[in-house]
């Protein structure tokens, strides 16, 4: 395998993962890896006792899971040491702010970097986020993209595209270049799907754009998809969510722990703080032990008025930007 391949390769590993991190699963028992999940778009490369982020922070791994999922879904940008053996002159150039990038063969911004930022692609290019246009390096870059979303390419000239919902985007006069999506995009935008298309976090119905939109959906988000037509959907709890009777279509109640896990920072027998500091009790026992079992590095047995910790209480009470002792360092 050539060293582009191996860039490509990387690109599609980067790109999925911070993409499907979107969404997080509802069902307690499947939620081993969420936390991790959210954050890891923001990975460049890790080691066995944790990774650096986009801004050359250090991170710990929250635990062995998080690890483990790294090294088997970014096999590439995971080296199997712990951090101080490491002694690549590019990785650590990279660290010390001497090199733009840690890849010993780039000099420039490479296109798994970027490619997180592509919108839609052509045959001869493709816009990113901002709008602005950037022609494809090679054939094997283009080929990738097509092979790979499909759903986002068109085989054509960018000029010869009269599609009037991307050129309105292009333009600046739609805030969406989707022609039925108008709200925050399509996977953080999701809340329960069907066969023959989902519904939004306003209550408004979507049809798939196509089948590989929904079979994504289908494969990576199983608890909030019913494999059926919507309308032979008898559920009291979804119908009374769509008709606007109940604010939450889960027989359990208003909003699942999933959806707040990624926020936590480390909990207590009687509740968690969030990233913001904020104290949140909590809602039931299997809520608390959960947590306890699936993060059990960020878990303290004991009441939060119980923790003589010093670096925790300075964390929460502002005085410290961080709570762990071994990350002071960085």
């Amino acid at each position: 395998m050539n060293k582009y391949s191996h860039r490509l390769v990387a690109a599609g590993a980067l790109f999925a993962a911070g993409t499907f991190a979107m969404a997080v699963p509802a069902v307690a028992q499947d939620r081993g890896n969420t936390t991790f999940s959210i954050t890891l778009g923001n990975a460049v490369f890790g080691y066995s006792d944790g990774y650096y982020d986009n801004d050359r922070r250090w991170h710990n791994w929250r635990d062995d899971n998080e690890r483990d999922w790294y090294r088997r879904n970014n096999g590439q940008t995971y080296h199997d040491m712990g951090r101080s053996d490491d002694r690549d002159q590019n990785r650590r150039g990279w660290l010390d702010g001497r090199n733009s990038d840690w890849r010993g063969d780039r000099s420039g911004v490479d296109f798994s970097v970027s490619l997180g930022n592509v919108v839609f692609g052509y045959a001869d290019g493709y816009y990113d986020n901002d709008r602005r246009w950037h022609g494809w390096r090679n054939d094997s870059e283009r080929d990738w993209y097509r092979e790979n979303r499909r759903d986002t390419y068109y085989q054509m000239g960018r000029y010869d595209d009269r599609d009037e919902y991307r050129r309105g985007w292009l333009d600046g006069r739609r805030s969406d270049w989707r022609g039925d999506r108008q709200g925050a995009g399509f996977l953080s935008n999701v809340v329960l799907a069907y066969y023959d298309g989902y519904y939004d976090n306003g209550r408004r119905w979507h049809r798939w754009q196509s089948n590989s939109e929904r079979n994504w959906y289908r494969q990576n988000h199983r608890d909030s998809y019913f494999h059926m037509r919507r309308a032979r959907d008898r559920d009291q709890y979804r119908r009374g969510w769509w008709q606007g009777r109940r604010s939450d279509w889960r027989v359990g109640g208003s909003n699942d722990f999933s959806i707040v896990l990624g926020n936590a920072v480390f909990g207590y027998s009687d509740g968690y703080y969030d990233n913001d500091r904020r104290w949140h009790g909590w809602r039931n026992d299997g809520e608390r032990d959960w947590y306890r079992q699936n993060h059990a590095r960020t878990y303290y047995q004991m009441r939060r008025d119980g923790d003589s910790d010093r670096n925790r209480r300075d964390w929460r009470e502002g005085r410290r930007d961080n709570w762990r002792d071994d990350n002071d360092r960085n």
